[in-house]
């Protein structure tokens, strides 16, 4: 029987040393005007395996209505134990849906109730989504405490990587590396996302920018083509999104699976 191994971090010894073979670690340190700290901060994150979902989605059946495959509690977010004077807190979708409604669950909501437990209130929310949603119902929809930061581009997004409407240009002018940016991407259209995939792997102000990213990668796994239709790479593998998130990581942006 699979065990749920990542509801909860490793606190006593044995559970850390377990917790060091299931895992990822990021390290930080902060600094201030050149200065860097002394203390090296560790936060963990899930590992890259299990075609990037809750491992239990092997064993959804039709009849669970594949609860597992969508689910996003293995997902381990950053924490923010303080945040950073004079900074920011960002969030960008792209593939937004509407705060109540998505396909697989609706990512707004879930960002917001889980980033709210780990501190990270944000100050700005950044939507794109090309299906048209009528405004009042779009809007009635959204919390009290987001409206103000609340801004939604009910078109598709521009991937035209000079174009000043493309999202990565928009936060690149936005935000700055002392602000926490938070970054989804799932518009179910391969050559647009991995136009901006590229961008992203080109230009190292998006390492600098982005601290955590969300991304759906659809690629020639044939266990999950009847969740993507035909919107996936042929050319690419497990192997290919494996290594690209590693990619990710290692530039410091903590990189996730998103179902």
């Amino acid at each position: 029987m699979m065990q749920n191994n990542w509801r909860a971090l490793p606190t006593t010894h044995d559970q850390y040393e377990l917790g060091t073979r299931i895992f990822s670690k990021f390290f930080h340190r902060e600094s201030c005007k050149g200065i860097e700290s002394k203390e090296l901060r560790e936060t963990w994150i899930e590992p890259l395996a299990f075609a990037l979902r809750d491992p239990r989605w092997l064993c959804d059946r039709p009849d669970s209505h594949y609860h597992y495959i969508f689910n996003r509690e293995w997902i381990l977010l950053d924490q923010q134990e303080k945040k950073p004077l004079h900074s920011q807190n960002f969030y960008f979708d792209l593939g937004a849906s509407t705060f109540n409604d998505g396909i697989g669950g609706p990512s707004q909501q879930w960002f917001y109730v889980n980033y709210k437990r780990k501190n990270i209130e944000f100050d700005r929310i950044l939507l794109w989504e090309g299906t048209v949603t009528a405004p009042s119902a779009l809007f009635n929809q959204v919390p009290v405490d987001w409206i103000p930061g609340y801004q939604y581009y009910n078109i598709l997004a521009s991937v035209n990587a000079t174009d000043p409407r493309n999202p990565l240009m928009i936060m690149k002018k936005l935000a700055k590396p002392s602000d926490f940016v938070m970054f989804k991407l799932d518009i179910d259209n391969g050559p647009s996302e991995m136009a901006l995939i590229d961008q992203m792997k080109k230009n190292t102000d998006y390492s600098s920018i982005i601290d955590e990213f969300f991304f759906e990668h659809h690629v020639a796994f044939q266990p999950l083509h009847w969740a993507w239709g035909k919107c996936h790479d042929q050319n690419s593998t497990l192997r290919t999104s494996y290594e690209l998130f590693t990619e990710f990581r290692k530039k410091g942006i903590r990189a996730h699976g998103w179902p």
